[in-house]
């Protein structure tokens, strides 16, 4: 076995998040024109880019790592009734960001007196095309673009490096800043946070996958059916975040029940070299 230092170090997997992070902005920024121009789906360039460079970064660290990608990215099956605290933890997250979006706009505009906050619908004025190309980048892109690398990848190599809560804690903290979008950064960091803990507990990156893919389905619904939302409708019925509430928490306990209950031997924490 290698003597080598698991990758990626924190400092190492911070400057590969940067790199990537800036090549996928600049890129996009400059491809957004051009694909505008030419009448194809913005968000659809979005998404190839975002396989090219998240994608890129993904296969370079993993080529680094000299490991088996079964160690570094680990699919393994669990349980398939782990997947319903699973659903319910997303849309509870989903439903309780939903009013952290509004209560964001109110205290942007009452510190920013001149500046209005709205959030962009897709669906207005926007084309068949492009509100699929959004659905396929949100919904499927997105999970299989950022699980594989910072649930995979960099959580392996700071598990290595740091203790349990350290490794969670600077992985979310990387995931909510590669969204660079301060309003996405909060619920990004929380969502990471809840996702890695999914992977060490079941040794498998599937659960974070799967539950990214929900999340990502019910905040699709939520924009189609709800509205972006803007500071002029700060609270949301206090019903709608009471059920985002229950249900949070119901998944939570139910995960840690479920997670409590698994063989003394399995793999807590994926396939680490010593």
């Amino acid at each position: 076995m290698s003597s080598e230092p698991v990758y990626p170090s924190v400092k190492q997997g911070v400057l590969l998040i940067l790199i990537a992070v800036a090549l996928q902005y600049s890129v996009s920024c400059g491809l957004s024109f051009l694909a505008a121009s030419a009448g194809i789906p913005v968000f659809a360039m979005i998404s190839v880019v975002n396989i090219v460079f998240f994608g890129g970064a993904f296969y370079y660290g993993f080529k680094r790592t000299k490991a088996p990608l079964r160690s570094v990215l680990p699919l393994t099956p669990v349980a398939k009734h782990i997947y319903l605290p699973i659903a319910a933890t997303a849309a509870g997250m989903v439903l309780l960001f939903l009013q952290y979006d509004r209560f964001y706009a109110f205290i942007l505009e009452r510190l920013l007196p001149f500046f209005t906050f709205s959030q962009s619908d897709i669906t207005e004025g926007a084309s068949f095309y492009d509100v699929l190309s959004f659905v396929i980048m949100f919904i499927v892109v997105a999970p299989i673009t950022e699980e594989p690398l910072f649930r995979g990848l960099l959580l392996r190599g700071f598990l290595a490096h740091r203790s349990r809560w350290s490794a969670i804690l600077i992985s979310s903290l990387l995931f909510g800043a590669a969204h660079m979008n301060l309003r996405q950064f909060l619920p990004a960091v929380v969502i990471g946070g809840v996702f890695a803990w999914w992977r060490i507990e079941t040794g498998s990156v599937l659960p974070a996958l799967i539950g990214h893919f929900l999340y990502n389905l019910a905040a699709v619904l939520s924009q189609f059916l709800y509205g972006a939302g803007t500071a002029s409708g700060v609270f949301q019925p206090i019903w709608l975040n009471a059920i985002g509430a229950l249900l949070l928490l119901a998944g939570v306990f139910g995960l840690r029940t479920q997670f409590q209950n698994l063989p003394k031997d399995a793999d807590r924490g994926g396939d680490l070299p010593p």
